[in-house]
């Protein structure tokens, strides 16, 4: 320890023989019942124990440090360099003439793997002070270090607990200390979590160096052994100045080769890694390496043996050689010995531009000056000024940094942005002819850059080999992009945004957004004239944009709506278009048919003295927990001359993550479209409404979606009935699916999925879709999500490898669930017109002429396995292992509305339309399962109106006259939805109605149904009681039993009556 000679103020590091004495030779550590804990992982002169244990230096292979000290008034940091640390320091180490004052900031920093530390010391006038140097106060010391450094202001009065709510418990090199400070300045603190940092990629790309090993100097990385002698790995480093070491087989450092290595916030650094290992000797060629700094850039190579023409050409100076790193490189093949001149492109005589003449052998030779030569012991020629290489004489780091560094490793294909540089990949299997074209904004003209194979994307993807991409430098938010493939211009199948074509956008709040390109999509003469119309898929060209980054407009999401379990859902389907579209909605126009117009509030609908919730209100006050919106990605435009309309549903996909213009009001203004989106689905969760997403994966709108990148998207066979079929047999195209599903759901926020035609799909694709996105997906595993679809196709392929019925109750880990189509037709008979009807229209059998009440009680029980079998193979109605896997339904979008199912069943059943309405959701909401509704159905909405109501039973391009829903039927028909909305509510009250594993009992007596449910203790209302639930499809009756009346179909009530009324369910409480 130094002393010195007057008495001075100073500061005595006592820490710093914690630290540096703290050995780490044994990298096991025990936990307190004597078991082993995880190996500590090391990582150079640091080592990591455990997430929140201690850190400490690794004295075996630290051997100097700098220990400086900065603070207000220093106007230079007191540094003092401090060595021989490997065996520790016994008494600390003396820093002399510290000025007097608050928060110096001490920084103890390894002079081998620039490892930092920071603490806090307060210097008294006339007092010897010391500091404990150590990890835990290093985070605050940052701060107050950025203040002083970077902020240049006075911290002496800053006390360290101003920060302590704003420093995560962290290692100090994930804590962004340098915005704390800044933000501190400002007075615009946030909390702790908007300071922590990532651990960043850094990408290594090793040759030649295959079971040596490779390690960043930072709390985060892990050394890794590399497997080949070419192979590209990441290592996690958190942003920082570290350094890159390489360690041979026997695990010495190689010092010669430390680089500095600088990680930024989320940017993705590149490093190589080169090797010539001279222990594998080259035959049969020679293989010559000449260090730059000699100057000589050109080789002369003449009487080879075998004898042959002179290597290097005729004419002098002979050829170039390749610049690699530090050394000319140049290779002679198929030669055992040569003469050879290095020369410097011009040359004269030896030792002026050029050297004397020397003899080479087969092998690889570094060049090591001189000019004489001799012969080895077989008499060849050979110059004694070579020498074979060696491990160490041939290794080259090179790392990419500053301004130059490449962007994270995208997780998932198609763009990556950053503000520096992005990526662009995209999966060609057929072809290696990859190209994608750029135009940044603000630029003319597209720049064409050439694909690499092998392109690195941090997912485990099946078919990584045959990812291409590349990386373009620059900013290239909102850049167009086409990918071309064999020169085909092709689309990007992970594309977050399409470009817009319209001839002028809309209004955009003030802004109007023109568009370069002339394409009259909406011109009707851009169409053919017919029958049924035509439609366009629009352009290939993609728009890169940030989606990630992307925020509601408030901001922050909002807190989604609880869901305990996946059978406390009610789902309501809607349509984004017929939702706001008729003037009966009366909200603002501009937003009409919009997803602003999903959750606009505050609309109603006035009939003589009464008035009506209609939208987002009527959906809060019917009490459904989750809307499931029909199609909303971008899908093809279609004109239908007929009605002069553009309108679908949107069951043609042309782009999977892109939301449709068509529902924006903004559509040119692609950070707007993607935020309206965000939007609508933030509002309904601040409503208490989740979303489910209906997806359609099972084709696409036509063949030119996918065709041209490869046949492999698509099945040989039309499974769909659409032209086309998606293979999701294929890993990488059902790995696609589920990126886009984790896409949705974690970008939107989505809540869940329902898939169209499931049966195309795989069983184990489904599997694998459910089991990531519900079990092992940290981002989504948590959120209940529901996943149910159809559980067939347009083709014969029935087998249960396929997402038919009786392949659902192996997909209930998965969480996958399907919609009852065999139950839906036992309860209303034909869903596409009256031909045959079921046990809701006075209790007769459903169309297939089955036992009608045993089918009923199936559902009615959640379909269960347990429940018994039948002989329907993939069509079975025993489909659940459990109750969340049955979507209980009676009508959706695809067929007659239910109040036009009763139309055509005829006139014996008009008369008490609306009794049969209650009577059909009333058994779906007292059903084990999830029960789904049809948008409008709850107050006897038509689509026979109009000029196309011949087309009510599948009204997906007729127009908005016939699809609008008519907010006035439900001031006609209040009293069917006040019963609904009683229903819903007392289903809410009452656990016993949504069971995750128990199905209830059920009894039959002529065509009436008793069913029996127990309540829970923790159920909302109604605690341990019994429900005595009786479906009655006939003539009113006197119920037998006990208890009080709570339920009958007026809707809710407490009597003591025992009528329990015709085609109407009545429940008791015991």
């Amino acid at each position: 320890m130094e002393k010195s000679s007057k008495m001075r103020r100073k500061l005595s590091l006592v820490a710093c023989c914690l630290i540096f004495l703290t050995g780490c030779s044994d990298l096991i550590s025990v936990s307190e019942n004597g078991g082993t804990e995880k190996p500590e992982i090391q990582y150079g002169s640091l080592v990591l124990g455990g997430v929140d244990s201690s850190r400490a230096l690794d004295v075996s292979e630290i051997t100097s440090a700098t220990v400086s000290v900065c603070g207000s008034g220093i106007e230079a940091d007191i540094s003092k360099e401090v060595e021989g640390i490997s065996g520790g320091i016994s008494s600390g180490v003396t820093i002399e003439n510290i000025p007097a004052g608050k928060n110096r900031v001490v920084s103890v920093k390894s002079n081998l793997d620039g490892a930092v530390i920071r603490a806090l010391v307060d210097i008294e006038a006339g007092k010897t002070s010391s500091c404990q140097v150590s990890w835990a106060t290093s985070a605050v010391a940052n701060v107050f270090y950025s203040l002083i450094k970077t902020e240049k202001i006075d911290v002496s009065s800053i006390k360290t607990t101003a920060f302590d709510s704003y420093i995560p418990k962290l290692h100090a090199s994930l804590v962004n200390s340098a915005a704390i400070a800044s933000d501190y300045k400002s007075a615009s603190l946030k909390s702790a979590e908007d300071y922590v940092l990532d651990y960043e990629n850094v990408r290594v790309t090793a040759k030649g160096i295959s079971g040596w090993t490779v390690q960043i100097t930072d709390i985060a990385s892990e050394k890794k052994v590399v497997g080949s002698d070419d192979e590209t790995f990441l290592l996690k480093a958190a942003p920082g100045t570290w350094k890159i070491w390489v360690f041979d087989q026997k695990g010495g450092l190689k010092s010669d080769f430390v680089r500095d290595i600088t990680v930024s916030e989320k940017k993705e650094s590149s490093l190589e890694i080169i090797h010539v290992d001279g222990s594998s000797p080259v035959t049969g060629k020679i293989v010559l390496h000449v260090p730059k700094t000699l100057g000589y850039s050109h080789i002369w190579a003449w009487n080879p043996s075998p004898t042959g023409d002179n290597y290097t050409g005729g004419n002098w100076p002979g050829k170039e050689m390749t610049l690699n790193g530090d050394f000319y490189d140049f290779t002679i093949e198929n030669k055992t010995s040569s003469a050879v001149i290095f020369n410097n492109g011009f040359g004269g005589s030896a030792g002026n531009g050029q050297t004397a003449d020397l003899y080479i052998t087969e092998g690889e030779w570094n060049y090591i000056g001189g000019e004489g030569g001799n012969t080895d012991s077989t008499g060849a020629l050979i110059s004694s000024n070579f020498e074979k290489t060696t491990v160490e004489e041939k290794l080259t780091v090179l790392y990419k940094g500053g301004d130059d560094f490449e962007p994270a490793t995208p997780t998932r294909l198609g763009t990556f942005y950053e503000k520096g540089a992005s990526s662009f990949s995209i999966w060609s299997p057929d072809s290696s002819d990859v190209k994608v074209a750029v135009k940044k904004q603000g630029e003319d003209d597209f720049t064409e850059y050439v694909c690499k194979k092998g392109f690195l994307v941090d997912g485990s993807y099946p078919d990584s080999g045959n990812i291409y991409g590349v990386t373009v430098t620059g900013d290239c938010n909102l850049a167009e992009y086409q990918f071309y493939i064999g020169g085909i211009a092709v689309r990007d199948p992970y594309g977050k945004m399409v470009k817009y074509v319209e001839n002028t956008v809309p209004a955009c709040g003030n802004k109007v957004i023109p568009q370069s390109e002339n394409v009259l999509c909406n011109n009707k003469a851009f169409y053919e004239n017919g029958p049924v119309g035509s439609s366009w898929a629009g352009p290939s060209v993609n728009i890169l944009v940030d989606a990630e980054n992307i925020l509601p407009s408030d901001g922050a999401w909002a807190e989604r709506p609880v869901l305990e379990k996946r059978t406390d859902a009610i789902v309501y389907e809607v349509h984004v278009q017929d939702f706001t579209s008729s003037s009966s909605w009366n909200g603002s126009e501009e937003n009409r048919g919009k997803f602003k117009g999903m959750t606009e509030g505050g609309t109603s609908y006035t009939s003589g003295s009464a008035t009506i919730k209609t939208g987002l209100d009527h959906l809060k006050e019917l009490g459904v927990t989750h809307v499931q919106i029909m199609p909303m990605y971008d899908f093809a435009t279609k004109y239908v001359s007929s009605t002069g309309q553009f309108y679908n549903w949107g069951y043609d996909p042309v782009n999977y993550n892109v939301p449709e213009d068509r529902y924006s009001s903004c559509p040119g203004d692609y950070v707007e479209r993607i935020r309206e989106v965000k939007d609508m689905v933030n509002e309904f969760h601040k409503n208490g409404i989740r979303v489910v997403m209906d997806v359609v994966y099972n084709h696409t709108f036509a063949n030119e979606m996918f065709e041209n990148i490869t046949s492999r998207y698509y099945t040989a066979k039309d499974l769909s009935g659409c032209g086309n079929s998606v293979d999701v047999s294929n890993e990488m195209v059902s790995r696609m699916v589920r990126d886009s599903l984790e896409y949705w759901a974690e970008v939107y926020n989505i809540d869940g999925f329902r898939f169209d035609l499931m049966a195309i799909f795989t069983k184990k694709a489904l599997n694998d879709w459910g089991t990531y996105l519900n079990v092992t997906n940290p981002e989504t595993r948590d959120r209940n999500l529901l996943m149910q679809g159809e559980p067939w196709q347009c083709n014969n392929n029935q087998s249960s490898d396929y997402g038919y019925a009786s392949a659902i109750p192996g997909l209930s880990n998965a969480h996958i669930g399907c919609f009852s189509g065999k139950w839906r037709e036992t309860l209303k008979g034909s869903s596409d017109d009256g031909k045959t009807l079921g046990y809701i229209f006075s209790g007769r059998e459903d169309k297939d002429g089955s036992a009608t009440l045993g089918n009923v009680t199936v559902g009615i029980r959640g379909s269960g396995t347990g429940l018994g079998s039948d002989s329907e193979g993939v069509w079975t109605r025993f489909f659940t292992a459990n109750p969340e896997q049955a979507v209980n339904y009676l009508m959706a979008h695809d067929n007659l509305c239910f109040y036009d199912k009763i139309l055509a069943a005829g006139s014996g059943f008009t008369g008490y339309a609306d009794a049969i309405v209650k009577f059909g959701h009333g058994i779906l909401l007292v059903s084990q399962g999830i029960p789904f509704i049809h948008a409008g159905d709850e107050f006897l909405r038509t689509k026979a109106v109009g000029n196309f109501a011949g087309e009510a039973h599948n009204s997906y391009m007729w127009g908005i006259e016939m699809n609008q829903i008519d907010w006035a039927l439900k001031a006609k028909n209040i009293d069917c939805f006040n019963y609904h909305r009683d229903m819903i509510q007392f289903r809410k009250e009452n656990d016993g109605l949504r069971y995750r594993r128990g199905v209830g009992e059920t009894s039959i007596s002529g065509n009436v149904i008793y069913y029996t449910v127990q309540n829970s203790s923790s159920s909302p209302e109604n605690k341990n009681c019994t429900l005595k639930i009786v479906i009655n499809p006939g003539a009113d009756f006197d119920y037998q039993g006990g208890g009080t009346m709570v339920m009958n179909k007026s809707g809710s009530l407490s009597s003591e009556s025992r009528k329990c009324e015709g085609t109407g369910i009545t429940i008791f409480k015991e």
